[in-house]
């Protein structure tokens, strides 16, 4: 009996046994019968691409699990082979030559079903810049164009800047309402700049010259110039458009006659005629001013007057304003103009990595020195000046001497005297003359020191007039 029950006790455990390898198959082949869902993968070998300007062939390689993918540029100039396919391929990049003046971007979009769509950056240089220097030698013609504004003159190269310079200084030619387009960036390496419109022939040029947004780089220096800058002088109706100027300025001339004017800025030295347009011009460098009775020295230009306008411009450069010397010399220092007479700024801005500095002076000569202008007899209206002010005599956030007005204008630079001396120094302007049509309006704000103290009402003025009300209603800067 007692072994009938053993054997019916080993019979059940076997059973049990049998039956729990059953279930361990059942579910083993279950699991070799269900197919088990891959997860689809996407890498792409760069995140970035770089091109030369001159064109050229990359790769790029696709490494996929997926049967549908696409890949799409945003710029024509950046063709793909192939655009579309499924699992791994190679795909050959194709930028073509970059005629332009500054580098450009594109961005490939690889997408598909069942993954993230990625983004690759592309970047092609710009062309490198053509050198001016000492043995440039002018070209016959320029590079196509007949002057007019639908078809301006186009200069591609150093070689057919130096024929434009060289007709206004040499020959004569003002080039009245005739249009040039510059196509290439320029880097000066001549051991001396010669101003376009040098007027030591009287002649000041007269064009409308399109910078292109193009670059003009390196150094431009010269020692024997009372006008000095990208250009000398522009005459009645010039224009300069789109045009930066990204480099060493420098007029190391000397001119101690009685009554002698040395003016320096880094698109022109002056402008004397009347309806000149100097507009969407940037200064990024240093520049620094001549020695002279009267030194004018300005980020844009040194002397601006008659009817005539600066708008849309830009100063993040050092600017140091020309020594005063003489028994009655004035040294006048500005972000953007040195001089302002019977003419407008607007809309100007001078950045806080701008630095103005006022010219040497000595006991018998007096500076004036400004954010915007180094003296204003004209209008100022709507500018802002972050940049610090220092110089011996007249310092202001937007103007050094005002002699007419200024609107809705700001200051956030630092104000300060250089000397030591109790010059006149002030938020907004350094002296305010007291006459009836000389005005700063409550629309102008300032937000920066004045010799070490904070910004109030008090010093915004350093000796003059008070601010009056704006009675045009405009918001307050």
């Amino acid at each position: 009996m007692e072994n009938i029950q053993f054997y019916k006790k080993i019979q059940l455990a076997t059973t049990k046994i049998f039956a729990a390898i059953l279930l361990f198959s059942s579910v083993l082949t279950g699991c070799f019968e269900t197919s088990t869902e891959i997860p689809i993968t996407m890498h792409v070998s760069a995140s970035s691409l770089n091109f030369d300007s001159s064109g050229e062939n990359k790769s790029l390689v696709i490494v996929s699990n997926t049967n549908n993918w696409t890949v799409g540029s945003d710029a024509s100039w950046l063709t793909i082979s192939p655009t579309s396919g499924m699992g791994d391929e190679i795909i050959i990049l194709s930028a073509s030559q970059n005629t332009g003046t500054t580098e450009r971007t594109a961005t490939l979009t690889v997408s598909g079903t069942g993954f993230n769509t990625q983004h690759i950056n592309v970047t092609q240089s710009g062309p490198p810049p053509s050198v001016f220097g000492n043995n440039i030698v002018a070209s016959s013609s320029f590079g196509g164009g007949n002057g007019s504004q639908g078809s301006p003159y186009l200069i591609y190269n150093a070689e057919q800047l130096k024929k434009l310079a060289n007709d206004v200084n040499n020959e004569n030619r003002n080039y009245a309402n005739t249009y040039f387009k510059l196509m290439t960036n320029i880097e000066v390496t001549a051991t001396e700049w010669i101003p376009i419109a040098n007027y030591t022939n009287s002649t000041s040029f007269r064009g409308i010259f399109d910078g292109n947004d193009c670059i003009v780089s390196g150094t431009l220096r010269s020692n024997r110039y009372n006008y000095f800058g990208f250009f000398g002088r522009l005459g009645e109706s010039a224009q300069v458009i789109n045009l930066t100027i990204s480099a060493i300025v420098r007029n190391d001339r000397t001119f101690l006659e009685k009554d002698g004017y040395v003016r320096t800025g880094s698109i022109a030295g002056v402008s004397s005629g009347s309806n000149v347009i100097i507009r969407n011009c940037l200064f990024t460098g240093s520049l620094t001013g001549g020695i002279s009775n009267y030194s004018f020295t300005g980020g844009i230009v040194g002397g601006f007057y008659d009817n005539s306008s600066i708008r849309d411009c830009t100063v993040s450069g050092i600017i140091i304003g020309g020594k005063a010397d003489g028994s009655t010399g004035t040294s006048v220092t500005g972000g953007i103009a040195g001089l302002l007479i019977d003419s407008e700024v607007s809309n100007c801005t001078v950045f806080n990595s701008a630095k103005i500095t006022g010219g040497d002076t000595d006991d018998f000569n007096w500076s004036k020195t400004g954010g915007i202008a180094g003296e204003n007899q004209g209008s100022i209206i709507g500018c802002t000046n972050h940049a610090d002010v220092s110089g011996r005599g007249s310092n202001g956030g937007i103007v050094g001497d005002n002699y007419e007005t200024l609107h809705t204008s700001l200051n956030t630079g630092n104000i300060s005297d250089n000397t030591g001396f109790d010059d006149f120094s002030g938020g907004l302007a350094g002296l305010n003359s007291d006459r009836y049509d000389v005005h700063i309006y409550s629309c102008c704000t300032n937000q920066g020191t004045v010799n070490g103290q904070p910004a109030n009402t008090a010093n915004q003025i350093g000796y003059g007039k008070e601010v009056e009300t704006c009675p045009n209603g405009h918001t307050k800067r």
